[in-house]
């Protein structure tokens, strides 16, 4: 436990005892007590009855709920002081932890849940431990490696600062009348509204996603695309799929639109697509494929029969290659000339005139069909003119 000098080690029934002895003389306060540490007791019964009975020193529930209320806190606890005495070796000036007393701890919990209130309004801000526990589980699910998150800590620590200023913007006053038991009593005090999990996932994501100038991050921003593909997590993996789709339709966006798309298509709730991801990755796909219609105007009919702009391309890409006698694969579907053969606005352009487009171009002359070409002309003119060589 805590006190004003650093720790102190206290017996687990001292501790409990002294909670008590701190509770006011009356069943109220009792009551409300418990019904602060009502998801620390095993049951709903249990619970109920531990309601029923006001004398605390004889109520054994209220005692093993406390026991439990004061093993959690002594957990986040000793997390945020392994945390802080691992930021002093890097960083003298690391800012001392929020550890809580157990009498704090116990008060920011959630009160039970009357019939009338709504399920997402609490007392308690969200804990920071658990706020960064939150922003790391996320780098690991979405990002994969967390070394690609530029400046990863002063980032985390970001988080935090705007999850708490957040909810405490929701701040508002209570005052209740009744307690657990429909008894009258008098309590008041501040509740706070948390965020919801997509909020909270938003904040986080963008952070992730984007950075921020604020503590010098550039997130995943600047990331080779390479690496973010080869991490294994969701970001990269949704990158990957909405790239290959992209190129497939002929549309090329810069990395961090890509970025932008991939995050939006792992969000729960974005673009209506609910809670599925598959739904919002195919969401994302009819987007681009709006995009290639409208790139490719004359290709819209083709498109629409489920044929893909690479479909369209390849035998342009094919044919650039044999007559400028390039490498296999060499021509991809952006190249110049066969994109000037397929957005025409009348369809694509017939591969004889793309053939002589082709041979028009000054690399068609240092072929080796351009050579023979050219010495088959002065072949004939050498037998035009009775000259045989």
């Amino acid at each position: 436990m805590q006190n004003g000098d650093g720790f102190e080690l206290k017996d687990i029934d001292s501790a409990i005892n002294e909670y008590l002895a701190n509770i006011p003389n009356t069943p109220e306060a009792y009551q409300y007590a418990k019904s602060k540490l009502q998801q620390y007791y095993p049951s709903t019964k249990s619970f109920e009855r531990s309601l029923t009975q006001p004398i605390k020193e004889s109520d054994a529930g209220f005692r093993d709920a406390i026991k439990a209320a004061i093993g959690d806190n002594s957990s986040r606890n000793y997390d945020e002081a392994f945390r802080y005495a691992s930021a002093l070796v890097t960083n003298p000036a690391a800012a001392f932890p929020t550890l809580y007393t157990t009498e704090r701890f116990i008060e920011m919990r959630q009160l039970t849940p009357q019939d009338s209130s709504s399920g997402q309004r609490t007392s308690s801000l969200t804990f920071e431990a658990d706020a960064r526990k939150e922003f790391d589980r996320t780098v690991q699910l979405y990002v994969g490696d967390p070394t690609l998150v530029d400046n990863i800590n002063a980032l985390r620590e970001k988080y935090v600062t705007d999850l708490l200023k957040e909810e405490r913007l929701r701040e508002s006053f209570y005052q209740s009348t009744t307690n657990a038991l429909g008894t009258k009593s008098d309590s008041t005090g501040y509740s706070y509204q948390q965020l919801g999990e997509t909020d909270k996932l938003e904040m986080r994501l963008n952070l992730i996603t984007k950075g921020s100038p604020k503590v010098k991050s550039t997130g995943i921003s600047l990331v080779d695309p390479l690496k973010l593909q080869d991490s294994g997590g969701l970001i990269g993996d949704t990158y990957t799929k909405l790239t290959e789709y992209a190129y497939d339709y002929g549309i090329q966006l810069p990395y961090d639109v890509m970025l932008k798309r991939s995050k939006e298509a792992l969000l729960p709730g974005g673009v209506d697509v609910g809670t599925d991801t598959k739904a919002g990755l195919d969401q994302q796909k009819r987007t681009l494929s709006q995009m290639s219609k409208a790139k490719y105007t004359g290709l819209a009919s083709y498109l629409d029969s489920g044929l893909t702009v690479s479909d369209l391309a390849a035998d342009f890409r094919k044919t650039k290659e044999e007559q400028l006698e390039l490498a296999p694969n060499s021509v991809d579907i952006f190249d110049e000339d066969v994109q000037s053969a397929i957005t025409g606005e009348k369809g694509m352009l017939n591969k004889f005139d793309y053939i002589l487009n082709l041979r028009s171009k000054p690399e068609w002359r240092f072929t080796k069909a351009a050579n023979e070409t050219a010495a088959g002309f002065l072949d004939t003119i050498a037998k035009t003119w009775g000259v045989y060589r």
